[in-house]
């Protein structure tokens, strides 16, 4: 992605990311150190915190669907990555793809009870009636197929990510295989 996105903007730099976390951790008492290359990163404190105080905050600059949900349909906010259907809607979908013969071996699906299980989870699950879908301005002029829970989730996703790696904006079409996204 980084280096399409030096083709596609010539001129603008992107930060490394030692760069990146000195800037956004220069007003903190943190550092973000590396622990290796499939470990990640970790926080290590400069001074004592109180508890409750916050340490660090930090805007997601994209949202990505995982590949298993991707792979199955899962419908998702291309903003905040909230389920776009209703938890009976994902059963239905899901006991769909199913063989015929796992099918016939599980209960009967009812709305009520599933919203008793996602009430006592206490997960941040689907909408009870699913949001409004709100899709992509250029879903139909150039097959993007980003999708959003609401026009304030479309506003803030197109001025963070979106609108560099959508389809109307990059010349590719949403299908297109050639697509760096």
């Amino acid at each position: 992605f980084g280096l399409w996105m030096a083709d596609a903007a010539p001129g603008v730099r992107s930060p490394s990311d030692e760069e990146y976390y000195r800037r956004l951790c220069a007003p903190t008492r943190v550092r973000v150190l590396h622990s290796g290359y499939a470990r990640g990163k970790y926080l290590v404190a400069q001074s004592s915190f109180d508890e409750g105080d916050l340490v660090l905050s930090e805007r997601k600059c994209i949202t990505a669907q995982s590949l298993d949900d991707r792979g199955h349909a899962t419908s998702v906010c291309g903003g905040c990555s909230r389920a776009l259907e209703t938890a009976l809607e994902t059963c239905v979908r899901v006991r769909a793809s199913l063989p015929k013969v796992r099918r016939t071996r599980l209960p009967a699906l009812h709305e009520a009870h599933l919203a008793d299980l996602l009430a006592q989870a206490a997960l941040p699950g689907p909408l009870p009636t699913g949001p409004e879908v709100v899709r992509c301005r250029f879903a139909d002029s150039n097959g993007c197929r980003a999708q959003f829970c609401s026009d304030a989730c479309q506003a803030e996703a197109w001025g963070r990510c979106h609108g560099v790696i959508c389809p109307g904006t990059t010349g590719f079409r949403g299908d297109d295989p050639a697509s760096p996204v």
